[in-house]
This record gives structure tokens, sequence and C-alpha cells, in this order.
């Protein structure tokens, strides 16, 4: 079998500090969705997590040898992840770094990733499940997604 061709979409949204993360994952004719709180911070904060977490999910649905493209709305944080610029607020910067060291373990395991910007109206399905995770309850006991486990 060849190496397999995955596409994720991913986004991050806040309101009133509430985080809420979606990931459209395709493979040829399959689609998984993921739609997860997490936790309290910014905007961009849940966009970097939501792209930690795409990576997470692909490692662990697909076998390697995989080439895996991720699809983010945030310029910010896929200029951050490719180096370009630098995050000031120290829990993005963290997540940041997270993400680095999971490349490299996954480039490691034959993974291949590349994380590109996408316009935010070609990344509508993972914009409205990062809303969805907001709605799942009123008062929740948020994850912490930036943990590595």
């Amino acid at each position: 079998m060849g190496t397999r061709k995955i596409t994720a979409h991913t986004d991050g949204t806040s309101k009133d500090g509430r985080m809420g993360i979606g990931i459209l994952i395709r493979e040829d004719n399959s689609m998984y969705r993921v739609a997860r709180c997490a936790g309290y911070g910014t905007s961009t904060l849940a966009e970097a997590l939501a792209v930690l977490e795409a990576i997470r999910q692909c490692m662990s649905r697909f076998p390697p040898p995989c080439e895996i493209s991720i699809y983010c709305d945030s310029e910010a944080v896929v200029k951050q992840v490719h180096g370009e610029s630098v995050a000031r607020e120290p829990s993005l910067s963290a997540v940041i770094r997270k993400i680095h060291r999971k490349i490299e373990e996954a480039k490691a395991r034959q993974y291949q990733f590349h994380i590109e910007h996408v316009k935010r109206r070609k990344n509508k399905a993972a914009d409205g499940l990062a809303y969805l995770a907001l709605s799942f309850v009123s008062d929740p006991m948020w994850e912490d997604l930036g943990n590595d486990d």
C-alpha cells in the first residue's frame, strides 16, 4: 500500500473566554468530525489547539506512512508554526512548541505534515464544528487539550 493522503480542516473559536475546536478529517470517501471543548482562552489559542488536536487525531487514526495536509484559517497560527512570526502570549507559545514537537515525533514515524493557511470561506465545516463545541454544555468542566498524554 502506498502513502495515504489525508486532509484536515481545523478551526478554533472563543466566546466569553470559552474555547471550542472543530476538525474535519478526510481520506478518500471517509470523513471524521471532531468538535471539542478546549478550556478557556483566546480565539488564536483555540486555533492552535485545533491544529495540535488534528495532528493527534491523524496519528491515532491512520497508520504511517501518511501525507497529511492541515488547513487552518488563522494566518497568525500558520505563520507561528512555520517560524515566520513569534507568539507573544505564553500559553499560545507553549502550544506552538507542542505542535513542533508533535510534528518532529510524527516525522520520525513516517508521517509528513503540511500546514497551510486557507480562507475562512473554505473552512466553513470546521468553523461550524468549533461553534458546535461551545454549545455542548452550559457550565462545562473544560479539558486542557494542550497537555501531552
